[in-house]
């Protein structure tokens, strides 16, 4: 599974790279489009743990965020090539 991380800045927010730093010491994924971060995730467990320590690390810095979860797809190759 994943579960996918959106970030939002307020005037109180750490700099955007403060919350670079501290996310990729957790080992989150940092992601450029769509979405901001990525966790990869196994069983619920591994996702509790690995979610707590974002919300302590956003929180601490004054971070907003949403979360959206997908399962893994298998890729698929486009039709027409």
């Amino acid at each position: 599974m994943r579960t996918y991380i959106d970030m939002i800045f307020n005037p109180d927010s750490a700099d955007p790279g403060e919350v670079l730093q501290e996310m990729k010491k957790i080992g989150l994924t940092p992601l450029f489009g769509v979405h901001d971060f990525m966790i990869a995730w196994e069983d619920e467990q591994e996702f509790r743990n690995k979610f707590r320590d974002v919300k302590d690390i956003l929180r601490r810095l004054r971070v907003s965020y949403r979360l959206m979860t997908q399962e893994d797809m298998p890729e698929q190759k486009c039709p027409y090539m």
